[in-house]
């Protein structure tokens, strides 16, 4: 009976996340300022535009694909929390 429990136990497993990106649903539309501020203050960058990818009160608008890369996102946060990112990230 242990050995099968073993098998059927999951097993912890390391997961690598290279990219974050905003979900396809929620792309940013080019007119809203605020959302396309708030989202490179935390370190995402433009990807690219959907023409006339949303639509909105009658009307079609582009919207923007927006995403950060980890090691971005780690030299940001780690150069913020630690100091000198360069030295940390080679450690890492």
């Amino acid at each position: 009976m242990s050995l099968l429990r073993r098998e059927v136990e999951p097993r912890p497993c390391k997961l690598t996340v290279v990219r974050l990106c905003l979900a396809p649903k929620q792309d940013v539309y080019l007119f809203n300022d605020r959302a396309i501020a708030t989202y490179e203050k935390i370190g995402f960058k433009r990807e690219g535009i959907k023409r006339d990818g949303g639509y909105f009160h009658h009307q079609y608008y582009d919207l923007i694909c927006m995403g950060v890369l980890e090691d971005e996102f780690r030299a940001k946060y780690l150069s913020e929390l630690l100091g000198d990112s360069k030295n940390i990230l080679t450690q890492l």
